[in-house]
């Protein structure tokens, strides 16, 4: 499929750098490259970051370059319509983040992940498959909506466990107890049926929130 002609290069004023051989190893500053995907999908991953970048405390320092596996490919799917991005990890001053680093990282990874939610409507991350264990997949092949599938419960379910004392099955399967812990933890926030978008962003909204005050207080890894 032939590669939009809209390209940027920076998101909410940070370097996007690749940081995959052969030019970079993952997890590297990477180098700077020109990244192609639809003007729609740029909006929305400035609108993503704004909200990544406000979850740091300031001990990490400001930003110095977001790290991605790319956008456009040519093939099938949303990569080659210009709609997706695959993000490796963050850097900034003070702190690294990368996806890889799921197990030891959780709590910021949960937060980036619940930006990544209220801005796309798929987000494939480290549970859902190996292939999803090293970035985040993140497209515009459908809206931002409240769903059951895998890759999205797999998010509740560790949301649920990390911030909600309870003690879920990590299996990606939306049964009843992790409907009745939904349900428990977004009346605990003061909102009606996450089946309607405007609650189910705000859900998003709600999480996020709580790891910007958890990493305030959260004593610092050695993930620097």
């Amino acid at each position: 499929m032939p590669a939009p002609s809209h390209y940027f290069e920076r998101l909410c004023g940070v370097p996007v750098h690749y940081d995959r051989p052969p030019v970079a190893n993952y997890g590297s500053l990477g180098v700077p490259r020109r990244f192609y995907a639809t003007p729609a999908t740029e909006a929305a991953l400035d609108a993503l970051f704004q909200e990544v970048f406000a979850l740091a405390p300031p001990r990490f320092g400001a930003p110095v370059a977001i790290l991605s596996a790319g956008a456009y490919v040519d093939k099938p799917g949303q990569h080659g319509a210009g709609k997706a991005f695959d993000l490796d990890g963050i850097l900034w001053q003070h702190r690294r983040f990368l996806t890889s680093e799921q197990r030891q990282d959780k709590v910021l990874y949960l937060g980036i992940q619940a930006c990544c939610l209220r801005h796309f409507g798929t987000v494939l991350g480290y549970n859902y498959n190996t292939a999803h264990q090293d970035h985040l997949h993140i497209d515009l092949g459908r809206p931002v909506a409240f769903r059951e599938s895998k890759s999205v419960t797999y998010f509740y379910q560790e949301v649920l466990n990390a911030f909600f004392d309870k003690n879920l099955t990590i299996d990606g399967e939306y049964g009843s107890g992790t409907n009745d812990a939904l349900r428990a933890a977004r009346t605990s926030m003061s909102l009606g049926s996450i089946s309607k978008v405007d609650n189910y962003r705000a859900f998003l909204a709600g999480i996020a929130a709580i790891v910007k005050d958890t990493l305030a207080v959260q004593p610092e890894t050695a993930l620097v």
